[in-house]
């Protein structure tokens, strides 16, 4: 199961079309469609405004093979290890997806470290000595 389907069944659930939650992400309907249909995929803020949206955690949205779910080692033991059923192409996705999002906050750092650079070297200059 991925995102899209995930997302569908809860729209639906909710009786909601469509034409509404693409409206909610301020996208076309036809970008929305393809999300849907998994042949784009969804942004992590986009998938944030759903999770709101549908007062679901993020992780849901990823269906049975996004679960992490604990397999105990034998009937006896109370200690278990953590098997998370990701398919390749989903840790390829959110891989990239991490790695985007880590390129824009050293961005936004490296601008904002800029701004305020030049907003003290501005400042030296009015003041007089």
């Amino acid at each position: 199961m991925y995102i899209g389907h995930k997302i569908r069944e809860l729209r639906s659930e909710k009786g909601i079309s469509q034409k509404d939650l693409s409206d909610i992400l301020d996208i076309s309907q036809s970008t929305y469609n393809k999300l849907e249909n998994g042949e784009m995929d969804f942004r992590s803020e986009q998938l944030m405004v759903l999770s709101e949206y549908f007062k679901k955690p993020v992780g849901e949205f990823f269906g049975e093979k996004g679960n992490v779910y604990i397999q105990n080692n034998d009937n006896n033991s109370n200690v278990g290890q953590i098997h998370h059923n990701t398919d390749e192409k989903m840790n390829h996705r959110i891989a990239n997806t991490l790695k985007t999002q880590q390129e824009q906050i050293q961005l936004f750092f490296e601008q904002n470290s800029k701004l305020q650079n030049d907003l003290i070297s501005m400042l030296n200059k009015l003041i007089p000595k």
